[in-house]
């Protein structure tokens, strides 16, 4: 027995597949889908060659922390001449990052 194929099957099939392609792209574009999981892939793939160094110190300044130090700092936004001891204090490392937005 063969299926015949009319005019309302591929109505309903191409109907199904525009459904489909709009609920794949409402997020994302398929090619920006692809692009990130090969992303994901490359980094996976090439973080494990790597050693983690401790060398590396990151320096985190949270509300706790804020709250300890305002005795004897100050409250925040610390004076910049703060900030400059921190960054001083920080003079043996080969390379020093602040991230801090000064509106």
């Amino acid at each position: 027995m063969r299926f015949k194929v009319t005019v309302q099957t591929w109505r309903l099939l191409a109907g199904s597949m525009v459904i489909l392609l709009v609920a794949l792209c409402q997020h994302t574009t398929p090619l920006g889908w692809i692009e990130t999981r090969l992303y994901d892939l490359r980094v996976r793939m090439l973080s494990s060659q790597h050693a983690i160094s401790s060398e590396i110190v990151v320096v985190a300044i949270d509300e706790s922390s804020l709250r300890r130090l305002e005795p004897s700092v100050g409250r925040w936004p610390w004076p910049r001449a703060v900030l400059a001891s921190v960054v001083e204090y920080c003079s043996d490392a080969k390379v020093v990052a602040v991230d801090i937005l000064f509106s």
